[in-house]
């Protein structure tokens, strides 16, 4: 799958609580993730226990909230559920202006709040350098089966990540043979969500690797 300057390859397993441990093994070889909450359901117990797998293993993420055309899903309490619930940190960076939203980017960090307090404005380097600290996690909404926000999520990976600096001993020796690129560098990602379908064929890079309740989409 092609998407601007980036390669996609994407993967999906069956989703399940009980192959925990399995996707455990898996977070050590993610640069970026993105975690599915379905909006009919909200944070579940599952999901708590991937979002505290990222937090111990550090993982930059992106959240796409799902099902947003439900009878009866309301998009700001979703957003206020998963501030309380997962990190104060978890923005909305959908709308059509991210200079809306600069104010509330500043407040996860000092450095930056400094910064936007003197100018009245944050660079994309910053932002860039939020998330990747996991102080901020860009939130995108949409219906994935009409393909409602997908467009917003793949042009916000395009532009919020950072290409990661990979040495060759960190990789697994048996994944250490295989190359990605792309136009400016390589990226994976990982796509943790609480069900999928297994549908797409696994293309392994050296960023690939999945189990249980992990979709995998790796960049190159």
């Amino acid at each position: 799958m092609q998407y601007q300057k980036l390669n996609l390859t994407l993967l999906d397993t069956p989703g399940h609580a009980d192959f925990g441990a399995q996707t455990e093994q898996v977070l050590s070889v993610l640069d970026y993730a993105i975690l599915v909450v379905s909006a009919t359901d909200g944070v579940q117990g599952y999901t708590r226990t991937l979002w505290r797998l990222l937090a111990q293993y550090q993982i930059p993420t992106f959240i796409f909230v799902n099902k947003m055309d439900a009878p009866g899903v309301d998009r700001d309490e979703m957003l206020t559920q998963l501030q309380a619930e997962l990190a104060p940190g978890c923005l909305a960076f959908d709308g059509e202006q991210i200079a809306d939203s600069y104010e509330d980017i500043a407040l996860q960090d000092d450095v930056a709040l400094d910064s936007y307090m003197a100018s009245e404005t944050l660079s994309d380097d910053v932002i860039r350098r939020l998330i990747s600290q996991r102080k901020v996690f860009p939130t995108y909404f949409g219906a994935a089966l009409k393909l409602t926000g997908v467009e917003a999520l793949m042009a916000g990976l395009e532009r919020w990540t950072i290409e990661p600096t990979l040495k060759e001993s960190s990789v697994p020796g048996f994944l250490r043979f295989l190359t990605t690129k792309r136009v400016s560098g390589s990226l994976g990602f990982a796509l943790l969500a609480v069900s999928c379908t297994p549908v797409m064929k696994f293309y392994p890079t050296k960023r690939s690797i999945s189990y249980g309740n992990i979709m995998v989409l790796n960049i190159r």
